[in-house]
């Protein structure tokens, strides 16, 4: 679930069709020494969410490209993504935009 600035959105993983999703999420190998994504099946696995808010210049290298939701966030705004596995358990994270994006449209929270 992503809680943001533009609304509350319900979001699945771009591989998974789920009726009443807002929008979906892209996941990107970053460490995955047996190529298991998007499973984390190691302690050493390492994965990337990847979030595309209404933006023309994500490029996605994942086939899954996520598809658009919300709205870009504001230079100091916040959002809070909470995550939750198959089992149901979840974790929330907040990711905050830097005050200042030094002429960049994109940004890695």
């Amino acid at each position: 679930q992503w809680v943001g600035p533009s609304g509350t959105y319900n979001l699945v993983n771009a591989s998974v069709d789920a009726n009443g999703a807002d929008g979906h999420f892209g996941i990107v190998a970053f460490k995955d020494s047996d190529d298991s994504h998007p499973v984390l099946n190691d302690p050493d696995d390492r994965m990337v969410m990847v979030f595309d808010l209404e933006s023309d210049d994500v490029d996605f290298s994942d086939s899954n490209d996520p598809g658009e939701f919300g709205s870009e966030i504001p230079e100091g705004a916040s959002v809070n993504v909470k995550i939750t596995t198959k089992s149901g358990a979840t974790t929330t994270e907040q990711l905050t935009v830097p005050e200042t994006l030094s002429g960049q449209s994109a940004v890695q929270l």
